[in-house]
């Protein structure tokens, strides 16, 4: 894993720590590095620079960052309310990652990956 894929995902433990109610760390845990691979991914492809094997490997850390997502419990948009960059059961309605500070930040997801 590169530096800066450990540094996003330590990122993005240190919110999920703040979380209420706590959640299991170990979940957290395993998805930071999940959500850390499967956004660097979304950029590459949203940029034009994927291939069809990074699209399969898109798709397939798609599945279990949904997965871990729901066994977190954190809010996602929903197709009904998913916005221009939302994608259900994984985001929230703006492209973030569930409770990212980075929304803050950042004008949208992808200014904000390109700074991971």
């Amino acid at each position: 894993m590169s530096e800066s894929l450990r540094n996003r995902s330590a990122a993005i433990r240190q919110y999920l720590a703040n979380v209420t109610p706590a959640i299991n760390p170990v979940v957290a845990h395993r998805y930071s590095l999940v959500a850390a691979r499967w956004e660097a991914l979304r950029l590459l492809i949203d940029s034009g620079n994927g291939t069809a094997r990074d699209d399969q490997r898109f798709s397939d850390l798609g599945g279990i960052l949904r997965a871990l997502t729901k066994q977190l419990g954190v809010p996602t948009c929903t197709d009904e309310n998913r916005g221009a960059d939302g994608i259900p059961g994984l985001t929230w309605p703006n492209g973030f990652l569930p409770g990212d500070p980075e929304r803050i930040l950042a004008a949208d997801w992808r200014e904000a990956a390109r700074d991971w």
